[in-house]
């Protein structure tokens, strides 16, 4: 994968195949949610400290369940914990995942730029033939209508 090249194609059926086990993987989580930017930006984002502190909180609750109110649900606050463990623990293995598949997208968006740039470079240079159609087809690749595209050409790691 010289500069970072993908030179490799994902062939409709097996598209077809991941994009069924993505359905798959949702269907066994149906209490997933989505929250706003604005909903997201208001809660903390928990790291291994908070998360100790809230094992530690646990921990409290069960040895001691008489030491808090009547009206705390610690079974509740049991099972938010166990889902916070079960969900992490499931983000830790998709997050590497969802990784490549954004640098696969960025690499394949770079070389399908870098192709449509060869397309209109040659285009400019070529005289074009006496066809209404090419004509139109060409046009559409001039500046004003195709924003450049930003092409890297990183040194392959």
């Amino acid at each position: 994968m010289d500069n970072h090249h993908l030179a490799v194609s994902l062939p409709a059926d097996r598209l077809t195949r991941v994009l069924n086990l993505l359905r798959k993987l949702e269907a066994e989580l149906p209490f997933l949610i989505m929250l706003s930017d604005e909903e997201r930006d208001a809660m903390p984002i928990l790291d291994e400290r908070k998360l100790a502190y809230i094992d530690r909180a646990l921990h409290l609750v069960e040895a001691h369940p008489d030491f808090m109110p009547r009206d705390f649900e610690a079974d509740e606050f049991g099972t938010d914990v166990q889902l916070v463990k079960a969900l992490g623990l499931i983000h830790s293995h998709l997050l590497p995942l969802a990784r490549k598949l954004d640098d696969s997208l960025r690499c394949a968006e770079n070389d399908a730029c870098r192709a449509a740039l060869e397309v209109h470079r040659h285009a400019s240079l070529e005289d074009p033939a006496d066809t209404d159609s090419l004509d139109a087809m060409i046009d559409s690749l001039s500046p004003r209508r195709f924003r450049r595209c930003h092409v890297s050409n990183p040194a392959h790691p």
